[in-house]
């Protein structure tokens, strides 16, 4: 009904709010449906139940941006391919803003760190978005692409900062890259725009004199071992102490990077 009448609801917040009020979102949604009615719910600030507010994040502020994360994570997590699912306009706009200049989307970027949420899909709509970000505020106030980045980490802008503090114990648990199916690893979070970024602060703190601050090492251990121990970046030593409670293939990692470096 939504599908065929969507221009209808969209224009009449009540009718809207009674169609999702009969939505189960246990049932799966296929994309790129699921991203416009997700889109749809968020925007929806006074749902009639508000879905299973014990099963969703319980930072999202009203019962249509909890309903949006359910169909988001619910619908993606069914799809054959979820990175292909995840690259539509539907998703990496409509739901997260990607293009949208200085508006972020109706999500935060915490809902791409949640265990129904393939790594596969997670990487591509965060990659577009923070490519978003970048190309948005270089054309309009001239900044550096890696500083726009930086500063999203160090202001948890769209809740950047809150995913990746999400995601490091699974990236400190997981044993390497190839999983052998479409959902993808942990590793996916690695996207080339947090390394672009972590160098930028590096760069920063050495021409500082040298303090490694707490953003810092995020990237880091974020970063080390899904980038294959981001190579041609020069970064502090005392960093790889960070990685103490990574798995042993990274401690493996570490150590040799360790020994390369000393010679």
């Amino acid at each position: 009904l939504f599908d065929q009448h969507e221009p209808y609801f969209l224009a009449r917040p009540v009718a809207l709010q009674r169609l999702l009020g009969h939505l189960d979102v246990a049932v799966p949604i296929a994309p790129p449906l699921c991203f416009r009615v997700a889109s749809a719910a968020a925007a929806s600030t006074s749902l009639p139940g508000g879905g299973e507010e014990d099963s969703v994040n319980g930072s999202y502020e009203h019962a249509g941006q909890r309903l949006a994360v359910a169909i988001f994570e619910r619908s993606l997590s069914h799809v054959e391919c979820p990175a292909e699912a995840a690259a539509d306009a539907a998703c990496v706009a409509g739901l997260f803003g990607a293009g949208r200049g200085p508006c972020d989307g109706a999500l935060g970027l915490d809902v791409l760190a949640r265990e129904l949420v393939p790594p596969a899909a997670a990487s591509v709509v965060l990659s577009r978005v923070l490519s978003s970000w970048a190309a948005g505020e270089s054309c309009d106030r001239g900044a550096d692409a890696a500083d726009v980045i930086l500063a999203g980490v160090v202001q948890d802008r769209q809740n950047l900062r809150t995913m990746l503090r999400s995601v490091l114990p699974r990236i400190a648990d997981e044993a390497g890259h190839d999983t052998g199916t479409d959902w993808g690893s942990s590793f996916e979070y690695a996207v080339p725009e947090l390394r672009a970024a972590f160098a930028r602060a590096v760069a920063t703190a050495d021409a500082e004199g040298g303090q490694v601050d707490d953003t810092i090492r995020l990237l880091f251990r974020a970063l080390f071992q899904p980038t294959g121990g981001l190579p041609g970046l020069e970064f502090p030593l005392s960093l790889l102490g960070d990685l103490r409670a990574h798995n042993t293939a990274c401690a493996c990692q570490a150590a040799a990077c360790a020994v390369a470096r000393l010679r």
